[in-house]
């Protein structure tokens, strides 16, 4: 760890992860370990959400633009795939 509380991740790890630089990583701390989850990208929450029968319910009661504003008010989810 640097001085400025920075880490550096082996290349090996990195790439077997399919990370590059710039990907958007959730850190979250469980049994004071530290936990690096990369942040789904649109695409993949999209495929996800439309898999969820509870999602056909919500495009019949609310729009699109209702969804996302409801969706930005939510904290992140431990774990994406929890829903």
């Amino acid at each position: 760890m640097t001085s400025k509380n920075q880490l550096t991740l082996p290349v090996d790890l990195v790439q077997l992860l399919d990370w590059t630089a710039g990907t958007d990583l959730w850190v979250k701390e469980e049994n004071r370990r530290v936990i690096l989850e990369r942040v789904p990208t649109i695409e993949e929450i999209r495929e996800e959400i439309q898999k969820n029968p509870k999602v056909r319910k919500l495009n019949a009661k609310y729009s699109t633009v209702e969804i996302v504003r409801m969706a930005r008010q939510m904290k992140p989810p431990k774990n994406i795939y929890e829903y």
